[in-house]
């Protein structure tokens, strides 16, 4: 049986990721701080850039969960759960999203119709107010 085999499954697939990574640090399989994390992150979005200029849809999809594995992996080192962070930041989104429509509203504006560069200067202003 594999080390790895001991880790529980039936949990979010960020926190099954972080417990893989928890399960191999113990043998010593691990980065000694954030700082390689890091490095090993702009390396494998690197590769997500070559994947996706070879347009090969299952490469580019294999990088893709590179990064987000060196993405928990950094979530771990500095000791942030990865599910409430982006939960957080879905909520955040959400927020600012609903100020670009509502102040789209206020301005009897269709969303539809708005610009890209109009609705980045309203998610700005969403984004200055806190």
């Amino acid at each position: 049986m594999s080390l790895l085999d001991q880790v529980k499954k039936n949990q979010s697939l960020l926190k099954y990721g972080i417990a893989l990574q928890n399960k191999a640090a113990t043998v010593g399989f691990d980065w000694p701080s954030y700082h390689e994390v890091i490095d090993k992150m702009q390396e494998e979005l690197s590769e997500l850039k070559e994947a996706i200029e070879e347009q090969n849809q299952t490469h580019i999809e294999e990088e893709f969960g590179d990064v987000l594995f060196v993405l928990i992996n950094l979530a771990r080192h500095l000791e942030i759960d990865p599910d409430k962070a982006l939960e957080n930041c879905c909520q955040k989104f959400q927020k600012r999203f609903n100020y670009i429509e509502k102040s789209l509203i206020k301005n009897n504006k269709d969303i539809q119709s708005a610009s890209l560069d109009e609705m980045e200067n309203l998610w700005n202003e969403a984004k200055s107010s806190g």
